[in-house]
């Protein structure tokens, strides 16, 4: 088994099997979510609405796409 290390002070991080990767803000703050809130379902328009309210559905749901 793999263990899994996610680093949220400073930069964020992601460390499995002794390899370091930088996460983009987007993709921490998606991870993040899942992981502090593993039973919540959402569809995939709430989490886009969530990481890109700004903007309009289509590119928020192909912006989560590109994760």
């Amino acid at each position: 088994m793999t263990d899994h290390l996610l680093r949220v002070l400073g930069s964020a991080e992601l460390v499995a099997s002794g390899t370091t990767q930088k996460l983009p803000e987007k993709c921490f703050q998606l991870l993040s979510y899942l992981l502090l809130a593993p039973t919540q379902r959402g569809t995939r328009r709430q989490l886009a609405d969530l990481l890109w309210d700004s903007i309009d559905d289509s590119s928020a749901l192909s912006n989560l796409r590109q994760l």
